[in-house]
Parts: C-alpha cells; sequence; structure tokens
C-alpha cells in the first residue's frame, strides 16, 4: 500500500513538473506559438517629433527594444531625391545613430526590430525636414559627397521658396583636377508637363564641357517656356533647378562653390533669394 502511495506521489510531481514547463513554455513572451508572445518592438529615446523641421544638417536616432535579443536594420532616405542616405549593413545590434551633413529637404527613417532566429517584425517610421538656408534660396543637394577616384556623382542646383521664377544666370566654381564636368540635366522643379526647360553654356565654340573644365568655371543660363500659347512658364517652390554630372579624378577634397547667381521673373524683374555655402567632394582611392 506504501509502495503505491509512493508510486502516485512521485507521478504526481513529474506531472506538475511536465505541466508547469508547458505553462511557462506557453507564457514564453519571445515565442511565437506562445498566448503571451509579444511583438518585437522599440521606443524612442531620442528623435526629432514626426514632421518636425530641424534647423541644423544632422539629427540623432536612439532607441531601447523590448527584449536583449531584438535586432534591427534601418535606412534614411532623402524624399525629395529619391537618394538612401544610409542602409544598415544587414540585421544589427545598435541602438542609436547619428547622420550629419543632410542636405535641406525632407527625409524619412525607417527603422525594423526583430527577435534573433525569428521572422517576426515590426517597422517604424519618423518624418522631418531639414531647412538651414531660409527661402527663398539657392542650395546645393548632395552638399557632402564622398567619391572614388573614376567615380561618376550628382549635384543638385536647387531652389527653396522661389517664387515666379522664369530665367537666370548661374555661375561657379570648382577645382577640374579632383572632379571635372561630364554634362548637365534639367532638374525637377519644373514639374508641369506643359513648360519646357532650355538651358545653354555661356561659351563659344563646340565643347562647353571643355572649355568649363579648362578653368573651373560653369556659366549657364536657363529658361522656362510655355508650351502652349498664353500659358504661363513661370515655375515657383523648392526643387531642382539644374543636376550637374560630375567625375571624380584624383583624391582631395575640394568645393563647388556660387560665383554668381541672377534670377528673373516673368517680368525680368530680378528675385530676391541667397545662395548658400559650397557643396565638398572629398575624393578617395579608386577601387
Amino acid at each position: 500500500m506504501k509502495s503505491f502511495f509512493y508510486f502516485l506521489l512521485i507521478a504526481g510531481a513529474v506531472l506538475s513538473l511536465f505541466l508547469g514547463g508547458c505553462e511557462k513554455k506557453r507564457l514564453n513572451p519571445l515565442d511565437p506559438e506562445s498566448s503571451a508572445f509579444e511583438a518585437p518592438g522599440l521606443a524612442f529615446v531620442s528623435a526629432p517629433d514626426n514632421y518636425a523641421v530641424l534647423t541644423a544638417d544632422s539629427v540623432e536616432f536612439a532607441w531601447t527594444g523590448n527584449s536583449p535579443v531584438n535586432i534591427y536594420s534601418y535606412s534614411l532616405t532623402n524624399v525629395v531625391t529619391g537618394d538612401v542616405y544610409y542602409i544598415s549593413s544587414g540585421w544589427v545590434s545598435d541602438s542609436s545613430a547619428v547622420f550629419s551633413h543632410l542636405d535641406d529637404g525632407a527625409y524619412r527613417f525607417e527603422i525594423t526590430a526583430r527577435y534573433i532566429g525569428l521572422d517576426t517584425a515590426t517597422k517604424y517610421e519618423k518624418s522631418f525636414s531639414v531647412r538651414t538656408e531660409n527661402a527663398p534660396a539657392m542650395v546645393f543637394v548632395r552638399k557632402y559627397t564622398t567619391q572614388p577616384a573614376g567615380g561618376l556623382f550628382e549635384i543638385d542646383v536647387c531652389g527653396e521658396g522661389l517664387l515666379q521664377f522664369m530665367a537666370g544666370d548661374i555661375s561657379l566654381s570648382y577645382d577640374p583636377g579632383v572632379f571635372s564636368l561630364v554634362g548637365v540635366a534639367d532638374g525637377n522643379l519644373k514639374d508641369s508637363s506643359n513648360v519646357s526647360q532650355y538651358t545653354l553654356f555661356a561659351y563659344g565654340g563646340t565643347d562647353p564641357v571643355t572649355a568649363a573644365n579648362k578653368d573651373g568655371t560653369l556659366n549657364l543660363s536657363t529658361m522656362f517656356l510655355a508650351k502652349s500659347s498664353g500659358g504661363n512658364a513661370a515655375v515657383g517652390g523648392t526643387g531642382s533647378i539644374i543636376r550637374l554630372i560630375f567625375k571624380a579624378r584624383s583624391v582631395g577634397v575640394s568645393s563647388l562653390s556660387f560665383i554668381y547667381a541672377d534670377l528673373r521673373d516673368a517680368n525680368g524683374d530680378s528675385l530676391a533669394f541667397r545662395t548658400a555655402g559650397p557643396a565638398t567632394v572629398n575624393v578617395t582611392e579608386g577601387k
């Protein structure tokens, strides 16, 4: 009789341990099959408010995860140009990120959290703008770029808050020994299908690119014309006026700077605006 009693006691203890283990597993917040499962998440410790306008060209994001086994993937995108400013190298355990030398414009920071070894993920977004220049202004977009020797890159000459801009002359300087001009393209400020843009080099001869690269001075004239009679050709707002394509030549650091700019409205009157500081190009050893 005692043996049977001890058998029941031991069996009860084993069953209790088994059920207790199942219960613990069932209540595991990291187990997707558990009723207590918590999706991977994070809380921002430091970040700009959504749709904030920053007056500095750098920003910091810091966050804390809801578990010590969280990993993250994150990126920063300039939504105006579509440029991906930064993207993390795979899934990382970072808890902060600092971005510097940001161009004026609108940005979107995206970060996704997940647990190590699990596919379930949660995505977060923050949108903000950088405005270091008071509008109306002319600025460079991609104002700080690092390029390997031999690589092609673009810098946009942009307007911010321009009103009824129709034509203008722009003069720029650069060091053709460090980076040289390859070509010029229209920007996106002309967002209407009813307006055409025409850009001319202010040089004689048949090879204006070679002429510009000779002394590192780029003189351009651009204008907007209505495609239909009586249409309004003036443009305004914020966007790229001209896109410049360059080739990195030799290792060094140099700048693209405004010499002068003269913008006119449809009546031929000068527009008031300010010109921003230079764009910096850092050319490194080619791959």
